[in-house]
């Protein structure tokens, strides 16, 4: 029902969006009054959109129309997560066996133990118990991370008129009655009606992710719903937002849509890895408990208690005697059953121990870690598998503007009506009429705005494209004219056509009905070259329009080479007149069939230097990569000479390097690309597709390729890559949905962060690794002797939970959570080639700390009652055994941390406050359950000098952790700078030097350069050689 407020509901509205095109017209004209009738029902009005008020109090409007929030997907409560590893085949059998257990230890303790047999069984219970609900917990928390992940990424910026200003608001802040201005590439934030398309009489929609529909659908007048999760394929639009959130096509949608959490490649590569560790477990824990079973017959058949006292009877005449020549009772009652129970638990806790289930799980933690501090880094991960990724990324194509620029443009200097300008103001004033035309130009042809300085003495607020914002601020300083809003309201209805920009015509143009009824003009600009070479005319000094000669022509372009050379983009602006519209409208309105604007024969008014500074950071970011082995290459769609200016502020055009412009890269086979790669630097004056075949060919030649983007066009790149970097402020929504990681600040360093960290992802992974198998390798090792030489089971099933918790899921947390260093960039890539990531330098530490620690755990185990002077086999001895093994694995954990052959461990051990905290934890609790874990753990209190012996034993792991640093292996010297950039790149010079270009007429010309790096760019002739 409406309310007094608002007298159109939710209902209504969403039945308008969901009917048929005929339905949805004819309620549009006759039950709401048209579209200003619909916005005068929804209290907005078009053209300046919701009033102040109801933007400062929507309570009224959100709790009429709801909020353009999506509901959050169905998430797994902790129970359910709890379940989940509760349900592991191993955890099951030791959980069954520890009831059986605690069966018999209740119902037929052994003789002397009537009161305390039932203890064990109670304790593995609680032991499985903390070590599922901790892991648990860790999956809850990392379930939670990704979901916050989530919700950042659904949250765009949308640009909207409210109370007659255009500004940009959050997708979330959308609501029922906004004007929403939407561009081409654009996502259609929320279900509406269109109002116009900013001086066009459509759009088009690609409707194929919401309806299934490939072709476009057209937009306007007669066809004026707009749905949400649509993309704005061609023109622009304002659009009167009707349905928002859950009531939206898109969220009516999302409710039924649920991804499934993907597998990133390595987890796939330590799934395997995983696997064989398991094989080994469960043949180790199957061995162990055949042995113990078969020991325990013997010791029932002979009578005796010892292996050796076994052989002794099973002598060839004892053994006929024994077991031939009478009858054995073997008596296998319930003390005997007990103790094959004791024995399956055994076995199946060596193999939890072996089983390394806490590989996924420090994946998952070191991945939500590393994806929820890029956020901080301005890097949003939208693919899990891009972490890893661009960890391995051995080139990085990146665009110019806005990624190694700072995208804050302006004018100054170039040539205008006549006259050339060094700087702002011009020093000169043109004529009135030429400069009233050139505003209108400006103003006209162009989708950008600029609002005034939120602080006083700040800069403009620009939205839309940079360069025209540029040529916004720059044309009052033309014109008597500044008011362009104004005039955009003033001509509104008297704009025929508009053509967009693309990266394939690299220009724009509007077609206006001028002041005088029978008289059209087309504003034009674009590529300053592309313009020159489509006018006929140009404006003079005095205002009048005379015919461009030859010598004008050479000494503008001549004009464009010196801006160029000085690194500024160039652009053109001209325009045309017309005394009808059949040039560039089309005949019939219902023929989708465009027809291309009249853009030759122009009349030249300009050709103005904009200017966009490099970044601070981006040379030493350059620096970094080049350091860490990644190609930086720069793909643009400038002016050749433009491009390579800015490439070599930035230390991309370095010695020997080559540049190219976009048509002779096109023009070469592959073959020819292919031999040209290892140089190639800067691709100059390049359209999406040229960057989209420079991505395959480098991935045809093994390289790991990172691009960036920005555009809709870009979209095929990025989804070609390996890893599609899309660009957050000045990206489309389709870019960013093609993409992997998107660069929240626009910035090359930030994209040097992705690397940082996806570098650290691979080697938390690899510390924790080698502790774990470090652990494994030993742990069974111990207790497969032990059994084989009748020394029971000096660390019980208890004991090895604990273990297995220390190792799985406290080390998980502790070695996954390491931040980034700084020498993480000091190496090349680890490429996608490598296969299960243990290095050379890996398997010494781990073998070297395995065999260090099973050697002294089998001296205790067989000499340390008697050195010790304590009962043999005793609750004292065992407890020396566990306390000393858990003091090693809690010394080499900090060794852990360090992979690489570094030899300092303890290297900013404070900048990881979780594992000073694991540490901490880990020792607390060993204390506590070595002094009191009594009947439970199976330990008793130890004297100081046993203290002493445990704690003393686990620190040797440090000293020996430097001995075995000087064991020479592969990989165990720092990689010198030939190895991490090659032996071509490292041979050549820091500073640059010369380097075959290819000019417009596809001829090699040689840059000027020192001396000793002449003959190289001699003689190479044509670069495609």
């Amino acid at each position: 029902m409406a309310s007094a407020e608002f007298p159109v509901t939710t209902k209504e509205l969403v039945e308008f969006v969901t009917a048929d095109r005929v339905v949805q017209f004819r309620t549009l004209q006759k039950k709401f009054g048209g579209v200003a009738g619909l916005a005068d029902k929804l209290k907005t009005t078009l053209e300046d959109g919701l009033a102040r008020t109801e933007v400062d109090s929507p309570h009224d409007r959100r709790q009429a129309y709801g909020d353009n929030h999506m509901p959050d997907p169905p998430s797994k409560s902790f129970f359910a997560v709890f379940m989940e590893g509760a349900g592991d085949v191993t955890i099951i059998i030791l959980a069954i066996a520890a009831i059986i257990s605690l069966v018999f230890g209740i119902a037929f303790p052994p003789q002397g133990e009537a009161g305390t047999a039932w203890i064990e069984g109670v304790a593995i219970l609680v032991t499985v118990f903390l070590v599922l609900t901790v892991a648990a917990g860790n999956n809850y928390a990392k379930e939670k991370q990704f979901k916050e992940l989530d919700k950042q990424k659904q949250t765009k910026p949308v640009e909207v008129v409210r109370y007659g200003a255009p500004m940009e608001i959050s997708s979330d802040d959308l609501m029922v009655g906004d004007i929403a201005l939407l561009k081409q590439g654009e996502r259609v934030p929320a279900d509406g009606v269109f109002v116009d398309g900013c001086g066009t009489p459509e759009c088009r929609l690609d409707q194929s992710a919401m309806t299934g529909e490939s072709a476009a659908v057209v937009i306007n007048p007669k066809n004026p719903v707009m749905i949400s999760g649509a993309i704005v394929e061609d023109g622009l639009a304002r659009m009167l937002v009707v349905a928002v959130g859950e009531s939206s096509q898109y969220g009516i949608l999302f409710k039924n849509l649920q991804e499934d959490d993907e597998q990133t490649p390595l987890e796939e590569k330590l799934d395997t890895l995983a696997r064989w560790i398991g094989y080994f477990g469960m043949v180790a824990g199957s061995l162990i408990f055949a042995v113990l079973l078969i020991v325990y017959a013997i010791q029932i058949a002979t009578g005796t208690e010892t292996i050796s006292k076994c052989l002794d009877v099973l002598d060839v005449n004892v053994y006929r005697t024994v077991c031939w020549d009478r009858e054995i009772d073997l008596k296998w009652d319930t003390e005997a059953l007990s103790k094959i129970t004791e024995f399956a638990i055994v076995a199946i806790t060596i193999i939890v121990v072996a089983v390394p289930e806490g590989l996924p799980l420090a994946v998952a933690i070191s991945l939500a870690y590393s994806m929820q501090q890029m956020m901080t880094d301005q890097c949003l991960v939208r693919r899990l598998a891009a972490c890893e990724t661009m960890g391995g990324a051995t080139t990085i194509c990146s665009d110019k503007t806005g990624t190694l620029t700072e995208n804050r443009m302006s004018v100054v200097k170039g040539w205008l009506l006549g006259n050339t300008f060094e700087s702002i103001p011009l020093g000169f004033t043109p004529d009135a009429h030429a400069a009233n035309v050139f505003f209108n130009g400006v103003a006209l042809n162009s989708t950008a705005n600029v609002a005034p300085p939120k602080v006083p003495g700040g800069l403009p607020e620009f939205t839309g494209p940079k360069t025209e914002c540029a040529l916004l601020v720059f044309a009052p300083h033309v014109s008597n004219e500044s008011n362009y809003q104004h005039l955009r309201k003033t001509y509104k209805d008297k704009i025929v056509k508009m053509f967009p920009f693309t990266s394939d015509r690299k220009r724009m143009s509007v077609a206006v009905q001028v002041d005088d009824d029978s008289a059209y003009r087309l504003y034009t600009k674009g590529a300053s070259e592309l313009i020159l070479e489509r006018s006929a005319y140009m404006v003079g000094k005095d205002g009048q329009i005379t015919s461009i000669t030859d010598t004008d022509r050479e000494q503008l372009n001549q004009l464009i080479e010196d801006l160029a050379d000085q690194g500024l983009r160039t652009i053109g602006l001209a325009y045309r007149e017309f005394s009808d519209t059949r040039e560039f409208v089309e005949a019939d309105d219902d023929d989708d069939d465009e027809i291309d604007p009249p853009e030759y024969e122009l009349t030249l008014q300009a050709i103005v230097g904009i200017m966009d500074p490099i970044r601070k950071e981006v040379p030493g970011a350059v620096k970094t990569c080049q350091q860490a082995g990644i190609v930086v290459r720069m793909v643009t769609g400038d002016n050749l000479k433009t491009a390579v200016k800015i490439a070599k502020d930035c230390g991309i055009y370095t010695l020997d390097g080559l540049a190219l412009n976009g048509p002779d890269f096109r023009s070469m086979s592959d073959t020819e690309i292919d031999r040209i790669l290892p140089r190639l630097q800067v691709l100059a004056r390049s359209i999406p597709t040229d960057k989209k075949r420079l991505v395959k060919r480098l991935k045809a030649n093994k390289q790991v390729v990172a691009v960036t983007g920005d555009g809709t066009n870009d979209a095929p790149a990025l989804k070609a890559a390996h890893v599609g970097l899309a660009m957050g402020r000045s990206g489309t929504d389709v870019a960013k949905q093609a993409s992997d990681i998107v660069i929240l600040d626009d910035n090359f360093a930030s994209i040097v962060m992705a690397v940082l960290w996806g570098r650290c992802v691979y080697d938390n992974i690899k510390k924790f690794l080698q502790f774990q198998l470090t652990v494994n390798f030993a742990a069974v090792a111990v207790a497969l002797v032990a059994a084989l030489s009748d020394r029971g089971t000096p660390l019980t099933a208890t004991q090895l939970l604990w273990v297995n918790l220390i190792m799985d899921t406290l080390a998980a947390l502790a070695l996954a959570t390491e931040k980034p260093t700084p020498d993480l960039l000091e190496r090349k890539p680890y490429g996608l080639d490598e296969k299960v990531p243990i290095s050379a330098v890996m398997w010494r530490n781990i073998l070297g700390q395995a065999v260090y620690q099973i050697t002294v755990l089998l001296l205790i185990i067989y000499f340390g009652a008697e050195w010790l002077g304590i009962e043999d086999k005793g609750t004292a001895h065992y407890t020396i055994v566990f306390n000393a093994f858990v003091w090693m694995q809690i010394f080499n954990e900090f060794n852990a941390r360090k992979v690489n052959n570094e030899l300092n461990v303890f290297h900013k051990i404070f900048a990881n406050w979780l594992f000073s905290a694991v540490a901490i934890a880990t020792v607390v609790c060993q204390v506590l359950l070595t002094e009191f874990g009594g009947q439970a753990f199976k330990t008793t209190h130890l004297t100081l000098v046993q203290w002493a012996l445990c704690v003393g034993l686990g620190f040797v792991s440090l000293p020996l952790n430097v001995v075995l640093h000087f064991i020479p292996v592969r990989g165990c010297t720092k990689q010198s700078r030939a190895e991490i950039v090659g032996p071509e790149v490292a041979s050549q010079d820091v500073e640059l030097g010369s380097a075959v270009l290819f000019d417009d007429e596809d001829e090699p010309f040689i840059e000027p350069a020192p001396k000793k790096s002449a003959k190289k760019a001699k003689g190479k002739g044509k670069a495609r050689q």
